[in-house]
C-alpha cells in the first residue's frame, strides 16, 4: 500500500533545532485566528479545550538576529516568493524557504498569517530552539475573552466537544473540482 510522503511539521516556517521558530501576531485577532482559524473557518464554536488556560500577550518583540524577509512585499517575488507560500498547507516548501533564509542571515520572515484577510500580518522570529530569553509581559488577555471580542463563537462548557471530532481539516487533502 502506497504511504504519504507528505511530512507536516508544527509550525509553518518551523527550523531544525539546534534553531527554532516563535510566532508572532500583529494583533491579538491574529493571534487568536491563527490559535483557532480550524473552527472559526467551519463558522463553528471553538472547543474550550483550545482556549482555557491561554492568554494573548503582548511584549516588546526583541530584535531578530539579522535582517527581516518581508514575504509580503511584491519585491519578494524576484526571490521566487508567491502568495502561496501563506496558504500552502504543506509546510515542507514553507520550511526549506525558512531554513534557506536562516542559512542567508535573515533573523525573521514577514508574512501574511493563513487565517486573516487583509492587511494585518505576523512575524517568524528566528533563534535558538527552546525557551527564549525573558522579556516582559506588558499585557495578558484570556484567549475566549479575544475570541468573543472579536464576534467568534465558543463553547464555554467544561463537558467534552465533540466540534473538535467534526472540525478536523485535511490540510494534505487535494482540493475538490468545481
Amino acid at each position: 500500500m502506497p504511504t504519504d510522503r507528505r511530512k507536516r511539521t508544527g509550525g509553518r516556517f518551523d527550523l531544525a533545532a539546534p534553531d527554532g521558530t516563535c510566532y508572532l501576531a500583529e494583533t491579538e485577532g491574529v493571534a487568536a485566528r491563527e490559535r483557532c482559524g480550524r473552527f472559526i473557518i467551519k463558522n463553528m464554536p471553538v472547543p474550550p479545550e483550545w482556549f482555557e488556560g491561554r492568554v494573548v500577550s503582548k511584549f516588546a518583540v526583541p530584535p531578530p538576529d539579522g535582517p527581516v524577509g518581508d514575504l509580503t512585499n511584491t519585491a519578494a517575488a524576484t526571490s521566487g516568493v508567491t502568495a502561496e507560500i501563506h496558504t500552502i498547507s504543506d509546510y515542507r516548501l514553507t520550511t526549506r524557504w525558512a531554513a534557506a533564509a536562516r542559512r542567508s542571515g535573515y533573523g525573521a520572515l514577514l508574512y501574511q498569517p493563513r487565517f486573516t484577510p487583509g492587511s494585518e500580518q505576523a512575524l517568524a522570529l528566528f533563534g535558538p530552539s527552546g525557551p527564549a530569553p525573558h522579556h516582559p509581559v506588558q499585557d495578558t488577555r484570556p484567549l475566549i475573552d479575544v475570541l468573543v471580542e472579536h464576534g467568534y463563537k465558543a463553547e464555554r462548557s467544561a463537558s467534552p466537544s465533540t466540534a473538535a471530532l467534526d472540525a478536523r481539516v485535511n490540510d494534505d487533502a487535494e482540493p475538490e473540482d468545481a
